[in-house]
């Protein structure tokens, strides 16, 4: 009986450690995925933008209060995007994460192939050297890359935002109010 019993134990450890889970591919943008305008981009963060470490979201403080949000909101089939580019220091690769606070959705918009109504939860960005030849202006890219893209929502909220560079164990976080008002007013709340 107590053969059985411990082969038992030895075939459900060899089991469990023979197939782990495996843990879906964090998609990629690289440099040559990048957006551009007639000139080099280069400050990394303005009034209204967001800044966590090497990267900073377009005009994501902007959407902090209601009427805001519902502005700068694209209503499409029940959801809410938002098209906040991301900055990204020259040389860096970073991945960016979102985590809603509650039981609504969200997602990034970054990456081409994802439906618009969930996105994807974490995206790797790689961008470019300063020196990289410009596809839309005489030069180099310059000293920050932009991406294109943003957020997709199920309704106002707060999230939780990670950016994580490579090379470095500090992780930049980020408590965001997306059309719930000022962050220490509301989203400290839930």
């Amino acid at each position: 009986m107590k053969r059985k019993v411990s082969w038992l134990v030895v075939a459900a450890a060899f089991l469990g450690c023979a197939a782990p889970a495996t843990a879906a591919p964090v998609p990629k943008r690289d440099c040559q995925s990048r957006g551009e305008g007639p000139q080099p981009v280069r400050n990394l963060a303005r009034p209204g933008d967001l800044q966590l470490g090497p990267v900073a979201f377009t005009g994501l403080k902007r959407v902090a209060e209601p009427r805001d949000f519902e502005r700068f909101g694209d209503r499409r089939d029940s959801r809410i995007l938002l098209k906040m580019p991301l900055k990204v220091r020259a040389g860096r690769v970073v991945t960016v994460s979102v985590r809603p606070l509650g039981s609504a959705a969200l997602g990034l918009t970054f990456v081409e192939g994802v439906p618009l109504g969930t996105g994807v939860s974490t995206v790797k960005f790689v961008a470019c050297d300063k020196d990289e030849p410009s596809f839309a202006h005489p030069g180099g890219v310059g000293p920050i890359t932009v991406f294109p893209g943003g957020f997709t929502l199920s309704e106002p909220q707060c999230a939780i935002v990670r950016v994580r560079v490579r090379g470095h164990r500090f992780v930049y976080t980020r408590l965001v109010s997306f059309g719930m008002g000022q962050v220490s007013g509301n989203c400290d709340k839930l």
